[in-house]
């Protein structure tokens, strides 16, 4: 399949998305510890990090797929997968009581997207990307 427009590529673009990723994953692991503090279950950060990447690996493993933008349709079921895995996750490995359990992940993904912004829009202001 040809690329059928003129952008410049990045040369370390691939580079950049895997360590995106695992920051990302780290960030939501931080997210799960912070709000996991303030419910008082009793989490310890290496249960955060498991959550966190066990969760994210249908998605990664989906993504995979995108070789062909209909396949997005697979990523899409994927991610309803993940907040499955998260709810399932937090309850299980955190001690999350299963009815705070949908607003617990909840918040801590808008807390990890809002981090992975900013962090994301320093890099880019320190023209490191």
């Amino acid at each position: 399949m040809a690329r059928r427009y003129e952008l410049p590529l990045p040369q370390l673009a691939a580079a950049a998305t895997y360590i995106a990723t695992v920051a990302g994953i780290f960030i939501l692991a931080c997210a799960f510890w912070l709000l996991a503090r303030l419910a008082a279950a009793a989490a310890a950060p290496r249960r955060c990090v498991q959550v966190a990447a066990y969760g994210a690996t249908p998605l990664l493993v989906a993504s995979s797929l995108l070789v062909s933008p209909v396949l997005m349709i697979a990523c899409l079921a994927a991610l309803l997968h993940v907040f499955y895995l998260y709810y399932l996750g937090v309850q299980q490995l955190l001690g999350v009581p299963g009815d705070e359990a949908a607003q617990f992940v909840a918040i801590a993904l808008v807390i990890a997207i809002g981090a992975s912004t900013l962090g994301g829009a320093g890099v880019g202001a320190l023209g490191l990307l």
